[in-house]
Parts: C-alpha cells; sequence; structure tokens
C-alpha cells in the first residue's frame, strides 16, 4: 500500500482543520448515511405509498399463504414510478456526506477527490471501466453457459435509469470512499492505516446492500470485492471521478444494457436480457451477475491489476 500513501487525496486530507477517532468515524459514517437515507425516504414517501397501495391484495394473498418470502421478494420487482425517483433522490446522500467532510472535519472537496483538472479525462475513463467489467462478467456467464442473451426491449425510460445512476453511483462513492475511506484513513497513524481504510469502508459497503432482495453469501462476497476494486480504483488514479463513473456504468449496464438484476432489483428497459439457464453460480440468481462466480473472477483480476500496474503520481496543479 505504500504507493498508495502518498495519493494527492490524503495529502489534501492532512490539512483537516479537525481529527477524529476511527470509532467516532465510523459513528459519523453510520449516521451520516442515516440522515441521507432519511431524507430519501421522504421525498420518495408519494411514491412508495402509490406502490403500497397497489400491493395490498397481493400482500394479503401472500401473508395468508404464508409466504413471508415472496413479500420480501416483492422489493426487487420495483416499478419505474419508484425505482427512477429512488435512483434521483440518492442525492440526498451525497449532499450530506459533503457537508459533513467540508463543515464537521472541515477538509475540502479535494481530499474527497474531486479534482476538477482530473474531471474530463477521469469520468469517460471510469465509466468505460464499469462498463467493461460488466461486459467480461457476461462473457464469463455465457463461456460456462450460466446465461443466453436475448433481445431486449428499451423505450424512453433507458434516458431517466442513464441520469438516476449517474447520481445513485456517486452517492455511493462520495459515501464510502470520498469520505468514509479517507476520513478513516487520517485518522490512523498505523503504517498499514490505508490498507485497513480500504478493507473497513469495503466491509461498510457490502453491508449497506445486504437487505437487498436475493442477497447470498457469494454475492455478499462479490460486493466486498467491488468496494475494494472501486476503492483501489480511487487510489489508483488518485481521484474519486473514476469510480463515481465505474460504479453509474457498473449498475447501468448491468441492469440496461445487459438485462441482469442490479443488486436484486429486477431491471426495466434494456437493450439486452441476460437470460437465465444454467447453474446459478454462473449467473447470480435473482441477485444478478453481482452474484456470480462470473464477476468474483473478474473483480479478482481486476483488484490485482490496479494494486501491481506502477502508478504515476501526479505532480501539482490536480485542483
Amino acid at each position: 500500500m505504500g504507493k498508495f500513501d502518498q495519493c494527492e487525496i490524503f495529502k489534501e486530507a492532512s490539512l483537516a482543520k479537525r481529527k477524529f477517532k476511527p470509532i467516532i468515524i465510523i459513528l459519523f459514517f453510520i449516521l451520516v448515511f442515516d440522515i441521507g437515507s432519511g431524507i430519501q425516504g421522504i421525498l420518495c414517501i408519494p411514491f412508495i405509498s402509490k406502490w403500497a397501495f397497489e400491493l395490498l391484495p397481493t400482500i394479503d394473498e401472500t401473508m395468508a399463504n404464508g409466504s413471508f418470502a415472496e413479500i420480501f421478494s416483492l422489493a426487487a420487482k420495483m416499478p419505474p414510478y419508484v425505482m427512477i425517483p429512488t435512483l434521483f433522490t440518492t442525492v440526498a446522500t451525497t449532499i450530506v456526506s459533503i457537508i459533513y467532510v467540508t463543515k464537521i472535519e472541515r477538509r475540502s472537496l479535494a481530499s474527497m477527490g474531486f479534482f476538477k483538472k482530473k474531471l474530463p479525462m477521469g469520468y469517460p475513463l471510469g465509466y468505460l471501466i464499469g462498463g467493461m467489467i460488466m461486459i467480461l462478467s457476461a462473457l464469463v456467464c455465457l463461456i460456462f453457459k450460466g446465461i443466453e442473451i436475448v433481445g431486449g426491449k428499451i423505450n424512453y425510460l433507458i434516458i431517466l435509469y442513464f441520469l438516476g445512476y449517474i447520481v445513485q453511483g456517486m452517492s455511493e462513492e462520495v459515501l464510502c470512499r470520498g469520505f468514509f475511506l479517507v476520513s478513516l484513513k487520517k485518522s490512523m497513524k498505523n503504517k498499514h492505516a490505508t490498507l485497513i481504510a480500504v478493507l473497513i469502508s469495503s466491509l461498510a459497503f457490502a453491508l449497506l446492500h445486504s437487505v437487498n432482495p436475493g442477497m447470498t453469501l457469494l454475492a455478499m462476497f462479490n460486493l466486498f470485492l467491488s468496494g475494494l476494486f472501486f476503492a483501489f480504483l480511487m487510489l489508483r488514479f488518485d481521484n474519486l471521478w473514476v469510480p463515481c463513473a465505474a460504479h453509474s456504468a457498473w449498475n447501468f449496464f448491468q441492469g440496461h444494457v445487459l438485462g441482469s438484476q442490479v443488486s436484486g432489483l429486477e431491471s426495466q428497459s434494456s437493450f439486452l436480457i441476460s437470460k437465465q439457464v444454467g447453474n446459478k453460480l454462473f449467473h447470480g440468481g435473482s441477485f444478478g451477475f453481482e452474484g456470480s462466480l462470473a464477476i468474483m473472477i473478474v473483480l479478482i483480476i481486476g483488484i490485482a491489476l490496479l494494486v501491481v500496474i506502477p502508478k504515476n503520481m501526479n505532480k501539482g496543479g490536480t485542483n
């Protein structure tokens, strides 16, 4: 981790006016997440209420049959009029995270990885990386006969999903990497502080998805790996634009280019459909590609490359 310790992000973070112990940072992380999620929930009340009213007959029937697992699985079939506002309202978490970092820790946006000069190259590169990860995962699924690719069906909603995932992908990266990883790292004096921060923030990232429909142990492990992958993207390219874009492309390509579930949520409007035909281990079941051995293989290779490839640190002029 030595080559990552000198990142410009960490240098900026060292200028913070306030510093806290690791346990306090963890508590602040939980608080920021809860406040952001609470605001998001309030904003989505009209849409969720409409959906809940429509689901009442189905819920009553499944409860009468004692099938509580089926009730939980209904969350995977979130309609577009709920899913799209849910994506856009994740901006609440981004805003709360930035307020915490700039007003409580009193560190700069650059210390979160937001370098203006790195945006024009960083974001397109990140989006390309995220899309390729999903395409490679689909190819592995195809090789092991876990899926068949069939024609999909798109409509105007594809544009709203594309924009929505830009907002949503950024929100999780700002929270877990720009805020939590960096704050944890600067709160520790341990020589392995960077590695510890990467591991803890990646575990937290996985746990944030632990109640998603279709969750399995393999899916949870893959989410942890994806957290590592996004963390090393940030450290390798020394900015947050790359993982923000990669995360957004990851979700959009998974759900609306390849037509798989996105963290257990069924996709609406996709260029292609990944029809599950083989072993669950190679298509991820109801959780989608993220719950498969295919993406585990691709992520392990990706993480290894990010760690091993030499890193040329940028010299000045990054703001």
